[in-house]
């Protein structure tokens, strides 16, 4: 895998009123410590050891005040990041990507020419008469399924109950192994064969929109460089949204303990000019 661009710059939209906040925040905290940390010097020096406790009101005073301070003073950052938050919620000029974590690589789903995702991560039960059916592509096939056998079954249901899960496991592992809805219309055209391992290309300022899950355990897709992070939990899908402001190759990173492979879980994000 090439080197990824490991930079603490902001390359994201809102990434620098995210920074501006942090360092508020941090600031504000380090000034009251050092406030009452020389208050409590300088009572040390000039009453003694014993009356260091009648000034603990006083220090929690100041830590209470910087507290009040921080909050009063970030109120502009935040009412920022809520106002690009809610300019990228209405853009129309998207970017869709699917991406789905498992130990320990992210996969990404790219949308075809309609711009819509279909459905994912929906495997197989116990009690389903027919496995999902990779046969069906198009209208037409939905409309006529060609007959599709898998472990000498039309589907799950057929076997007996001690055999269903292990089944079902290898339908997923070899067939599907992203849990596609192959009946949904939506994902027809997805660019998905490809997307294990595959590396998420964006262009440059347009918004782009990543819906995630998981596949296994809970993974945390972090774009630093981007200020972007959501966990990625089994059985619901989240979505983040972000403009990307700068041209490069970014560090994608899982910041959630998902194995013992936790650490090579990289991945990256390519941002490109408009073709």
């Amino acid at each position: 895998m090439p080197a990824a661009l490991v930079s603490l710059a902001s390359a994201s939209m809102h990434g620098r009123d995210v920074d501006d906040l942090l360092r508020l925040f941090l600031g504000i905290v380090v000034l009251a410590m050092l406030l009452v940390h020389v208050g409590l010097v300088v009572v040390w020096l000039r009453r003694g050891g014993d009356s260091r406790m009648a000034w603990a009101p006083i220090a929690a005073g100041v830590m209470t005040l910087g507290l009040v301070v921080m909050f009063a003073v970030s109120e502009r950052h935040w009412r920022q990041l809520k106002d690009n938050r809610s300019d990228l919620s209405q853009a129309t000029d998207v970017q869709r990507l699917l991406v789905i974590g498992e130990r320990f690589a992210w996969n990404t789903v790219g949308p075809g020419d309609d711009g819509e995702l279909g459905r994912y991560l929906v495997f197989p039960k116990p009690d389903d008469e027919l496995w999902p059916n990779p046969g069906i592509i198009d209208a037409a096939t939905a409309a006529d399924p060609p007959p599709y056998i898998f472990a000498g079954v039309a589907g799950p249901a057929e076997l007996p109950e001690d055999e269903r899960q292990d089944a079902i496991g290898r339908y997923t592992d070899v067939v599907n192994r992203l849990g596609k809805d192959f009946a949904d219309p939506g994902g027809w055209d997805d660019d998905w064969q490809s997307a294990l391992a595959r590396v998420p290309t964006v262009e440059v300022n347009r918004a782009v929109e990543v819906t995630l899950g998981s596949r296994d355990v809970i993974h945390d897709f972090f774009v630093p460089a981007m200020r972007v992070k959501m966990d990625a939990v089994p059985g619901h899908t989240g979505q983040i949204r972000f403009l990307p402001t700068e041209v490069g190759t970014f560090q994608v990173l899982c910041a959630e303990f998902c194995g013992w492979g936790h650490t090579q879980m990289l991945g990256e994000l390519i941002v490109e000019e408009p073709s």
